[in-house]
């Protein structure tokens, strides 16, 4: 696995996407809402998200999608990249939103 949390979408025989597709522990790792928030925490340079009120339905949204969602190949890293740049907000955002800003 690489520093990002992103998944290996080969398996150990070079197959690709065996292991994001199929196995969940793999996915629900991949998923944890934990390594978003670090990840999102670590691009940006910020770490207060402004409560944690969004954190439980984060965290059922990614459990669910970790359990029942067979990913084909090199889908889970992209689902996952599209989960981090909504958590880390969309570019503009502080310019229009003032309390977004601080």
């Amino acid at each position: 696995m690489e520093e990002t949390g992103a998944i290996d979408d080969n398996d150990a025989n070079g197959r690709q996407g065996m292991s994001a597709g199929t196995d969940y522990k793999a996915r629900r790792e991949v998923l944890a809402p934990d390594a978003l928030m670090a990840e999102a925490a670590a691009t940006t340079g910020l770490s207060d998200f402004g409560g944690t009120a969004f954190v439980a339905p984060l965290s059922r949204f990614m459990e669910r999608a970790a359990r029942e969602i067979e990913f084909r190949p090199g889908r889970i890293n992209a689902f996952r990249a599209e989960i981090l740049r909504l958590h880390q907000g969309f570019p503009g955002d502080a310019e229009g939103h003032p309390r977004i800003a601080g």
